[in-house]
């Protein structure tokens, strides 16, 4: 059985739509269960923002079945994917989540489907990531990376039933255990400071609780040679902010040709590691 897919959407229906068309023009999309969680508003000037979002998430879409959740009251990031998931893990064993600043192409559901099967029975494996940094086309069709990626991702109840986004409880585990430099990438991202800054309430990223799990338990998740997703969200519009200038994060389009899966032993690849921190460093 397919996977199902969890869409997360944040006032923006420009986006969301994008993201629909994109998932259901692709392979597999008539044959796919699709829930779409919309967040609420923040404030008055935000309400009609989301009911558009909410108009566009109800259309007629081509899916095998569609579920809109609404919430009455705005949740914010973090709560509202670490709700949703959850949710949704009550009653599925694998699950595919996509944000609405996430373009999908046309292959990315069959390459998830096929490495969700693939890897289930794998107990280092965290997740499955449809956004690659790099393109690597000469490279293995695959590669594992001791880390996350919430842009387009695939994971397994088992998994995230063991998952605890207590940032306190992880914190002290990077710092205890001496983490802090496989977890920045030796120095290339602050993502210590940001599981800091989580801890203190300052910023409101689940992801960055996800990440530090995959850290502490060794966890590796299973990337594509060429990215699968097209980030469309770091204009200053989307829900992943940008600085006002040109990211390395966008302007590649999302590949269109990936084959069938080839399974691969599991373990880091430690040149797909070094390529990542010089991208970092860049």
């Amino acid at each position: 059985m397919l996977a199902p897919v969890a869409v997360f959407a944040y006032r923006r229906p420009d986006h969301l739509r994008s993201v629909l068309e994109a998932l259901e023009a692709g392979l597999l999309a008539d044959k796919t269960d699709v829930t779409i969680f919309v967040d609420g508003p923040k404030n008055e000037t935000e309400e009609a923002n989301v009911s558009a979002t909410v108009e566009v998430a109800k259309s007629s879409w081509c899916f095998r079945s569609l579920t809109v959740v609404t919430s009455p009251a705005n949740q914010g990031l973090a709560r509202s994917i670490l709700s949703g998931v959850s949710s949704m893990f009550e009653s599925n064993e694998k699950l595919i989540v996509l944000e609405d600043d996430c373009l999908p192409s046309g292959k990315f559901l069959t390459f998830m489907n096929q490495a969700l099967e693939a890897y289930e029975e794998a107990s280092d494996v965290i997740s499955i990531s449809g956004y690659a940094y790099f393109d690597a086309p000469r490279w293995s069709q695959t590669y594992f990376i001791n880390f996350i990626e919430t842009w387009g991702w695939g994971s397994w109840a088992r998994v995230w039933k063991s998952f605890d986004p207590s940032p306190a409880d992880l914190l002290e585990q990077i710092e205890s255990r001496r983490l802090a430099k496989r977890f920045d990438f030796n120095g290339a991202m602050p993502f210590t400071k940001l599981l800091r800054q989580q801890v203190n309430g300052e910023v409101d990223s689940w992801g960055v609780s996800w990440a530090a799990h995959a850290v502490v338990n060794g966890l590796l998740t299973l990337y594509p040679n060429r990215s699968l997703i097209e980030m469309i969200g770091l204009d200053n519009s989307g829900t992943h902010i940008g600085d006002g200038h040109p990211s390395k994060y966008m302007g590649r389009k999302a590949n269109q040709t990936f084959a069938n899966l080839r399974k691969i032993p599991v373990r880091e690849s430690m040149l797909a590691r070094a390529r990542l921190i010089r991208f970092f460093r860049t």
